[in-house]
């Protein structure tokens, strides 16, 4: 796997960035993933939320981009551990699962289906996409 730069090196494996923007919107914290490659193209995903995304009024977003957030466009850059305490919580379930079907990574890195490296297959197979049927 290619290596991408982090804003910050204390950041886990997987987050190049993480940003607050004050609370300039609802969805105050942004965190960029390392991206993924499809048909040549590179994807960052990232999850924009409030501080307390479980919440039913709380803001817990995924989203896909062609181009990398920075803090020019997200806010001040932060450590993992200035996130509120349920922020954190979500950046350690999205590195630890797949996105679209709760698959775990835990087997050698990758997901059940290999989401991030086959993502069309795993629309096939996916329950949660319509697959699998």
């Amino acid at each position: 796997m290619t290596k991408y730069k982090k804003s910050r090196a204390n950041y886990p494996d997987g987050v190049l960035g993480i940003y607050d923007n004050g609370g300039r919107s609802a969805d105050r914290y942004t965190v960029v993933y390392a991206p993924y490659d499809l048909d040549g193209t590179l994807w960052y995903t990232y999850t924009a939320m409030s501080a307390a995304p479980y919440h039913p009024q709380g803001v817990g977003m995924y989203g896909e981009t062609t181009h990398r957030i920075t803090r020019d466009t997200a806010g001040k850059t932060i450590n993992l551990e200035d996130l509120p305490e349920a922020c954190q919580r979500v950046v350690a379930e999205d590195l630890a699962s797949c996105r679209y079907c709760g698959g775990d990574f835990s087997d050698e890195g990758n997901c059940d289906y290999e989401v991030w490296a086959m993502r069309e297959a795993h629309t096939t197979v996916c329950p949660s996409m319509g697959g699998g049927k």
